[in-house]
């Protein structure tokens, strides 16, 4: 029928087969989201960063202070204007102020570190989401060249299994045809050979006249 020599013909680059592709669309969903959050981690870790570094210059401020008021409770104390609890508080202050100041330096030392960390796994996911991207181009097969399929092996929904052969297809531009030539022609080919001459030949395709090359 015409439908079905219509679809046995093909153009290069035309779609001949579309895979159920939801099951891979929606592994390359989650791919994608990996890259994004890592991504939005890189960007946070750098805008920490940039504040851990200029709280620094506040904090080595706030230490000084709270070492003044230890060394201030502790003349208070000596002369008895100031209670124990009071200095111990005060060196209790300045201890945090300490620890906070010794935590976030630590923060921005290790910072490169870190960044080094997340880039590596974001690459890796970048990996991993052009290796998903590829599955889903892969559930798509397109004609190599212009063609004619010489054989369907499967159907409309059905299941088909990694390695399995789904189509046969072959160039017409490269199609090799040999014909018995009837002895009665022999002499005046042979003949037309010799001289030189150029043999046309052709062949009727589904009504259509196709000229062939003599090799």
């Amino acid at each position: 029928t015409a439908y079905r020599r219509q679809r046995q013909m093909c153009i290069r680059d035309r779609l001949l087969i579309a895979l159920d592709d939801r099951e891979v669309q929606f592994v390359l969903a989650q791919r994608d989201a990996d890259v994004k959050e890592l991504e939005a981690k890189i960007k946070s870790e750098k805008l920490k960063f940039e504040s851990n570094k200029n709280s620094l210059e506040h904090e080595q401020e706030l230490i000084d202070l709270a070492q003044v008021s230890v060394e201030r409770m502790q003349k208070l104390v000596e002369r008895r204007a100031a209670s124990a609890a009071q200095y111990d508080q005060a060196i209790e202050e300045f201890s945090r102020r300490m620890l906070q100041f010794t935590n976030r330096k630590l923060q921005v030392v290790d910072f490169e570190n870190q960044l080094a960390t997340l880039q590596a796994n974001l690459q890796k996911s970048k990996a991993i989401y052009d290796d998903a991207k590829l599955d889903v181009e892969r559930t798509k097969i397109y004609a190599p060249y212009d063609g004619r399929i010489s054989r369907d092996t499967v159907e409309m929904g059905g299941r088909v299994q990694p390695g399995e052969r789904l189509f046969e297809i072959y160039s017409q531009a490269q199609l090799e045809i040999r014909a018995q030539i009837p002895t009665s022609y022999l002499r005046k080919i042979r003949e037309a050979v010799d001289e030189g001459l150029k043999l046309r030949a052709w062949m009727d395709v589904d009504g259509h006249e196709l000229s062939l090359i003599h090799i």
